[in-house]
């Protein structure tokens, strides 16, 4: 096999290409929904923090 080239085939790129991108897309998922569970939950141990400042009162 001296002649041949040691680049892979097309089909080969393609489904590592894939693979690369699923891995990344996984990664952006995982990453967005445990921020969106642990904001949650935070939220829901200090309800205070769910209520806006009230506009009207004063701060001395």
């Amino acid at each position: 096999m001296v002649g041949k080239s040691n680049t892979p085939s097309a089909r080969r790129l393609s489904r590592a290409a894939m693979v690369v991108v699923a891995i990344f897309f996984a990664t952006v998922l995982v990453f967005f929904a445990g921020r969106l569970i642990w904001h949650g939950e935070e939220r829901s141990e200090d309800p205070a923090s769910q209520q806006a400042p009230d506009q009207n009162q004063r701060v001395e």
